[in-house]
């Protein structure tokens, strides 16, 4: 979805350096629109799956990951916890992406972490 004026004059203020710099661009015609839906935590966990990775690799062990849970879809930051090491392993995930999707799911069911409205 595009940018409105106030939302890029919010940026502005936010960051100054990226406000200067936003103040040279041309406007933004072909917009990217957003093609990943769904809870936050499951576009991040795809992010981190996807990592430096090819793009079949990536989605073969994002979707064993998704099998992982009770349902069709990747499992909650809840039953995220709730899996074991080597059944993340088993999925083909790295330690320390295993790692990283662990300290996420940690994050968001302890509350440190608050997904809601990051995307105001």
């Amino acid at each position: 979805m595009r940018p409105t004026k106030a939302q890029m004059a919010a940026l502005r203020r936010r960051d100054p350096v990226l406000g200067a710099r936003i103040k040279h661009l041309p406007s933004f015609p072909n917009f990217p629109v957003g093609v990943l839906r769904g809870p936050y935590f499951h576009v991040l966990a795809r992010s981190i799956v996807y990592q430096q990775l090819a793009t079949r690799a990536a989605a073969t062990i994002y979707g064993r990951v998704r099998k992982l849970g009770p349902g069709p879809r990747f499992p909650t930051p809840a039953q995220m916890l709730a899996l074991s090491d080597e059944e993340l392993r088993g999925a083909g995930l790295s330690g320390n992406k295993a790692k990283a999707l662990r300290d996420l799911a940690s994050k968001i069911v302890s509350g440190e972490l608050r997904l809601k409205g990051i995307a105001r």
